[in-house]
């Protein structure tokens, strides 16, 4: 659970950074697995302060 969490963490972001600079990422690195919309539109009704 703990690698899911860190892999859409990671890549949330990534697309909101890149969102911000647009830059592109360095060579090799891992694209984000959705779009920065997808991330955004996420929701987490279980989590502490919902």
């Amino acid at each position: 659970m703990q690698q899911e969490e860190a892999r859409w963490w990671r890549d949330a972001s990534i697309a909101f950074w890149q969102s911000v600079n647009g830059l592109p990422l360095p060579e090799g690195a891992r694209e984000p697995g959705h779009s920065l919309e997808t991330y955004r539109e996420m929701q987490f009704p279980e989590a502490p302060g919902n």
